[in-house]
């Protein structure tokens, strides 16, 4: 019982103390330079997406950013198309971009800090995503910041390129047959891995997920 009320506690602890930092943080407005973390979809500006593009590619001028879609839910997600003043960033440059950043809403936003989401997922497209062998969005951007655990990755748009399903549409034999080989060679990459008692322990620690034992 007292290990139970422990955990109660130490639980209790977590949130009233990411409660205070997510507060913090949602009344320190400030302007938004490249190193910056945007806490809005509605902050990502083409001055911000411009000094976050230039560090791919030095030259890159955006002349406008328009929202093609929006969606919350863990996250708050949005598609841009990218103009852009040169023929020349419109070749080497994406044309549209799939943004995720943490969510706005406060309970929400304290779920994900709790659980780490947000960092973790900075993390692994950062630190283990080139070394799997599976197709996955190109990363143009990929950041964390401060205690409140703001996060933003600039990806690569699939929209036009990939099919998404749901639950309400069934996946025929082949596509089904085509998702477990995807993840049998997913799993295999770092099967019994040493990164992952090395740079990769982070995947396994229960700071990242309360809910290892």
């Amino acid at each position: 019982m007292s290990t139970r009320i422990g955990d109660a506690v130490s639980i209790l602890g977590g949130v009233l103390g990411q409660a205070g930092r997510i507060a913090l943080d949602r009344a320190q407005r400030r302007y938004l330079g490249p190193d910056d973390v945007p806490a809005r979809i509605e902050e990502l500006t083409p001055q911000w997406l411009e000094g976050v593009l230039r560090q791919r590619s030095p030259s890159a001028r955006i002349a406008a950013i328009s929202q093609l879609s929006a969606d919350v839910g863990t996250t708050q997600r949005a598609r841009f198309r990218v103009t852009y003043h040169s023929a020349q960033d419109a070749i080497a440059l994406p044309a549209s971009i799939f943004v995720k950043i943490a969510p706005a809403d406060p309970r929400t936003r304290i779920f994900v800090s709790l659980f780490r989401l947000g960092p973790t997922e900075v993390r692994f497209y950062k630190e283990a995503a080139a070394a799997l062998p599976v197709e996955m969005p190109g990363v143009y951007h990929a950041a964390l910041s401060g205690g409140a655990e703001r996060f933003v990755l600039i990806l690569e748009d699939l929209a036009g390129s990939v099919q998404f399903r749901d639950t309400t549409t069934p996946a025929d034999h082949q596509e089904a047959r085509r998702v477990v080989q995807m993840l049998a060679r997913l799993h295999a990459a770092f099967w019994e891995s040493p990164r992952l008692t090395g740079d990769l322990a982070w995947l396994k620690s229960q700071q990242n997920n309360p809910t290892l034992s």
